[in-house]
Formats: C-alpha cells, sequence, structure tokens
C-alpha cells in the first residue's frame, strides 16, 4: 500500500521562470537545488533540479536540461562549442 510520495517531477525549459511561478507566485518554499554533470553511467550531462517543499512535507521537482558544451582538443589546442 503507498502511503505517500517523496517528490513529483516534472521537465521545465526555465527554471527561473518556474522559481517565479512556484515561489513568488504560490509561495512554496524553495528547498533546493542540485546540478547533475553526469549520469551514474559517468556519461556528461547538465541538468538542474530544484525542489519546492508542499504543505504535506513532500516535495515538487523540476529539471531542466542545461546547454551541455561540447569540447575537444586538437594539436593541443581546446574548442568548445
Amino acid at each position: 500500500m503507498i502511503k505517500g510520495l517523496h517528490h513529483n517531477a516534472y521537465r521545465c525549459r526555465d527554471s527561473e521562470e518556474t522559481r517565479k511561478f512556484y515561489e513568488d507566485f504560490l509561495g512554496l518554499e524553495l528547498a533546493g537545488a542540485l546540478e547533475i554533470s553526469s549520469t551514474k553511467t559517468e556519461r556528461p550531462t547538465k541538468v538542474l533540479h530544484t525542489f519546492y517543499k508542499m504543505g504535506d512535507g513532500s516535495f515538487l521537482a523540476f529539471s531542466m536540461i542545461l546547454k551541455l558544451r561540447l569540447c575537444s582538443r586538437i594539436s593541443g589546442i581546446m574548442t568548445c562549442i
């Protein structure tokens, strides 16, 4: 039997716009933010997770994919796009 959820997770396009709505407009507390730079299999990624605390102690979580810069070293020169 499920007695509760720790968090529900959603994707968002803009973490700052999401924060303005959930924190400033709805009054939810921004409980934390976490930037992930690699997956469990060590694949590079760049995702920002934000968590907003609900009145029942659960959380709303949002993830935004950040731009991942691709870099390579050619003839000793580092180039990133």
